[in-house]
């Protein structure tokens, strides 16, 4: 065979942005460099993340010293913010786009999962980090969501393949098919209470008891999924579906994100958020901004702040999406910076102080980020991830 001179793809390493100066005393602060939430919740000066890879998620571990992200490139940074240090780690070993992320209460272990269905186990920690076990073709298809049970024990997953499995977290074995769902699965998360919640494309959410190993209840949450009519015909794709899970620490509230469609095919819609009761599984609220409109998109993360409400990240079309924030019992908004633009998730520190944004933004020249729009040289701008953390400051301190 003839020598090639074809080098192997060398994805660069994610970098650390300049933080913008602290406005002065007495000056109106940037709002692209401030996060000021409900009851004098305000973050300002960010540090940033940014890489040439797109982002899917970004999380603080339990000691609270790293943010972890994960992305398209099939690997997981940790990125060390504790006394400004600024140093970056890279985990490797996956294939697929980064799904799911996950920490043990020993606070040693973290769990990660990617699209082609791959579970692997790390020392989070390590300063040099390498798996502590594998887990391959966990699904047939693509592998869609992670959680980790309360107790530590067990790793749930499900996809595109509609079935719902357990495995092991302290060798990554299987414990048990839980059920084949008869629609495509979007999200899991584990209640408080033990209880296993898989989220699917038509809005419906299934409740597991997985120490009976069968399903107790569903919730109704159809308000995120449609199949629209396009002149009096029904379009042929479904859209939609529960795309993310949180709660309160005490488990009273379950929220669901993602949204209520407009049109599919080319899936428009406005985020919503539905807040259900857990106890009675009773949806007490339907979430979505003030003026919102179609082109806002999904909410793709929330997460739950110390101060009684959930914070919820949203990506829509190009400028468009937001973070907003709600509390149960009250109806209208109590956050909402559409300043942040493409959000893929929001993460709150363990100590409610500072919050990381996972964003997806247009490279200059990137057109719609649909891949039509090249450059002078032919070549595609494409997008890049980026992860916001808003410290708490003073302004014009």
């Amino acid at each position: 065979m003839p020598e090639t001179t074809e080098q192997p793809d060398v994805v660069p390493v994610p970098r650390i942005l300049p933080m913008p100066p602290v406005p002065k005393k007495g000056a109106k602060p940037d709002p692209s460099a401030a996060f000021v939430g409900p009851d004098g919740f305000a973050l300002v000066r960010p540090r940033t993340l940014e890489h040439d890879r797109e982002f899917v998620f970004a999380r603080f571990s339990p000691c609270g010293k790293f943010i972890f992200a994960g992305g398209y490139d099939g690997r997981v940074y940790r990125w060390s913010i504790q006394d400004d240090a600024d140093t970056i780690a890279t985990f490797e070993g996956h294939g697929g786009w980064m799904q799911g992320l996950a920490f043990h209460r020993d606070r040693k272990r973290m769990f990660t999962g990617d699209s082609w269905g791959q579970l692997l186990a790390w020392d989070y920690a390590a300063a040099n980090p390498k798996p502590l076990w594998k887990r391959e073709d966990c699904h047939s298809q693509w592998m869609r969501s992670m959680t980790l049970s309360p107790d530590g024990h067990a790793l749930a997953t499900c996809g595109a393949d509609r079935v719902v499995r357990l495995w092991s977290s302290a060798d990554g074995k299987p414990i048990a098919d839980l059920a084949t769902v008869p629609d495509d699965l979007m999200s899991a998360h584990f209640h408080p209470d033990g209880s296993l919640l898989i989220g699917d494309l038509k809005g419906v959410i299934h409740q597991f008891d997985i120490a009976k190993k069968k399903a107790v209840r569903t919730l109704d949450a159809s308000v995120l999924y449609s199949r629209p009519m396009s002149q009096g015909v029904k379009e042929i794709n479904d859209v939609g579906g529960v795309r993310c899970m949180t709660n309160d620490p005490k488990g009273q509230w379950l929220i669901a994100g993602g949204t209520q469609p407009a049109t599919s095919g080319f899936l428009t819609g406005k985020p919503t958020a539905v807040c259900f009761d857990f106890a009675t599984g009773k949806a007490i609220h339907t979430w979505q901004w003030e003026k919102v409109d179609p082109s806002e998109g999904l909410i793709l993360g929330l997460d739950w702040h110390p101060g009684g409400y959930v914070l919820a990240a949203a990506s829509g079309q190009p400028a468009k999406g937001a973070v907003a924030g709600w509390k149960p019992g009250q109806e209208a908004s109590v956050y909402l910076n559409k300043l942040l633009t493409h959000c893929r998730t929001v993460a709150v520190h363990p100590d409610g102080k500072r919050v990381a944004v996972t964003q997806v933004l247009l490279k200059p020249g990137g057109g719609s980020g649909n891949g039509r729009r090249l450059s002078k040289d032919g070549e595609y701008g494409g997008l890049v991830g980026r992860v916001m953390l808003f410290d708490t400051a003073a302004v014009g301190a």
